[in-house]
């Protein structure tokens, strides 16, 4: 049975509320906020309500109905009333400045339905609309979300006010999500969109490299705001899979997340791009092969390494933690000259609290840090013809641990070029991979491919180009294909990274 989409709206302003909510001492009270609020019928009914006082960003929350002791000030008040007999939600919010008894009223038959439509109606699927209403950055939010004709909005035209609205319609692969955001809450709510003004963007899912199979897609709105987020589920057994999302331009968020039968979320990775009204997009998850993308870092007397780093996917811009999955065993060391200073085994969980391995580093000179690591997370069985299964690096490079910086050291990344949606190259063809040096500039490069596991070595031709080097493997038969890349920079830092079955040959 398909899953249904889930839209989170309003989802990057939760974290800083942690920072930013505050809540007054009674000492420091000097008036009171009495807000009354009703629902669609006309009923008084006790919602909750949430407080930020706009001079300083203190938050307070509150119950309709009963007084709330406040600071004097002016504060922006927001509520979502829900209307039970007509299975119907509102959201609307009011400025209101506080000194002495102050009293308010939000009513939610001042209401307006929030109705998107297009030009061509969607055949078929789930529908949903959702409204939320902040005051921007890193501020409170209320939001509500229900069936088309069952959302309404109470305008307002304060600039103060911030509001975010949606419409969705989805079936298995296809999406549409209209989208607006606005400063104040406007008072038009009802509008024909034209398909030809969305944006169509077309996500493909590949198979072979996650740890669990099923995957959730999520689309949101980027920046510090409270705009809308949609989250669409794929089923268990959709990878590989494409799906195809029409949307309103502007800057988003593309997310897909790997989770475990438990429903635990092992893995994410996303991109942010900017997309403009009538433009074709793409956008490949779950691409080979992972591999470690950090480098060292030098502290005081100290090296360290974060090892939850050893199995990130290079599809999004080569960065760094855009694209990973957490769980490995891993065994790392640190050597100085030829002698060992520290050898540990290691078991991350996707923590910053144990992903760090720290080794004593009090003199300078030339270090050898090596890393060897293998995908594992308790209660996780993993297919047994999983990509990426294992990785490792090593790093030659002279430091003179007095200070902070990392070190210079150039890493190689692999992308695997011309695979098929479960990662695959055909038998006895010729493929691609780029390599890319992440960090400090790569002088020379030498790739090796390996068709047994790692028992053995065969140098493959490399070239520069551009800002990549390019390796041409040879595919031999049905089987896996491992890769092993050494960077050496201009101080002759040097850098070799391995990747155990970066992609199946069929």
């Amino acid at each position: 049975m398909r899953r249904k989409p889930l839209v989170l709206l309003g989802a990057a302003a939760l974290v800083p509320l942690l920072l930013l909510g505050t809540t007054a001492s009674a000492s420091a009270a000097s008036g009171t906020l009495t807000v009354t609020t009703y629902d669609r019928t006309g009923a008084k009914v006790g919602t909750p309500l949430k407080l930020i006082n706009l001079a300083t960003n203190g938050t307070w929350t509150a119950t309709a109905g009963k007084a709330k002791s406040l600071p004097k000030g002016t504060y922006a008040v927001l509520a979502a009333i829900h209307t039970r007999k007509t299975a119907s939600d509102t959201v609307g919010a009011l400025v209101v400045k506080v000194a002495g008894k102050k009293a308010a009223t939000i009513d939610a038959r001042k209401g307006k339905v929030l109705k998107d439509s297009l030009d061509k109606k969607p055949v078929g699927g789930y529908s949903e609309v959702q409204a939320v209403v902040c005051l921007g950055a890193w501020s409170e939010s209320v939001e509500v979300r229900n069936n088309p004709g069952q959302v309404f909005v109470i305008p307002n035209a304060s600039k103060k006010l911030e509001s975010h609205l949606a419409t969705v319609w989805s079936d298995d692969r296809e999406q549409w999500v209209v989208a607006r955001s606005q400063k104040t809450i406007p008072a038009t709510l009802t509008r024909t969109v034209k398909r030809s003004s969305l944006a169509t963007l077309t996500s493909y899912v590949r198979a072979g490299v996650a740890g669990a199979s099923n995957v959730n897609l999520m689309l949101q709105g980027s920046g510090m705001s409270c705009r809308s987020s949609l989250l669409t589920g794929l089923p268990s057994a959709g990878v590989p899979a494409m799906v195809k999302t029409h949307v309103s331009a502007g800057k988003w968020q593309i997310e897909a997340d790997t989770s475990a039968p438990n429903g635990d979320t092992i893995g994410f990775q996303y991109a942010e791009r900017t997309l403009a009204a009538g433009k074709s997009y793409s956008q490949t998850f779950l691409r080979s092969a992972w591999g470690p993308a950090t480098r060292p870092q030098i502290a005081p007397k100290t090296i360290h390494f974060d090892t939850s780093q050893m199995f990130v996917d290079p599809g999004f811009g080569w960065t760094g933690r855009y694209g990973s999955e957490g769980g490995s065993k891993s065994t790392a060391s640190l050597s100085r000259g030829g002698t060992l200073i520290k050898k540990q085994n290691r078991t991350d969980m996707y923590s910053y609290d144990n992903a760090i391995f720290s080794a004593p580093a009090k003199k300078k000179g030339w270090y050898l840090l090596r890393v060897d690591a293998q995908r594992a997370r308790p209660g996780l069985t993993y297919p047994k013809n999983l990509l990426s299964a294992r990785s490792s690096v090593w790093f030659s490079f002279y430091a003179n641990p007095t200070g902070e910086r990392t070190a210079a050291v150039a890493v190689p990344r692999f992308s695997v070029t011309g695979l098929d949606g479960s990662n695959r190259a055909k038998a006895r063809t010729t493929t691609t991979v780029d390599i890319k040096a992440q960090g400090t500039a790569a002088t020379t490069m030498s790739v090796k491919a390996s068709y047994d596991g790692g028992k053995s070595w065969k140098a493959v031709p490399v070239k520069k180009s551009g800002g990549l080097w390019k390796a041409t493997v040879k595919n031999q038969g049905a089987g896996f294909v491992a890769l092993r890349a050494q960077a050496k920079t201009a101080k002759n830092y040097k850098t070799e990274v391995t990747v155990y079955r970066a992609y199946a040959v069929r």
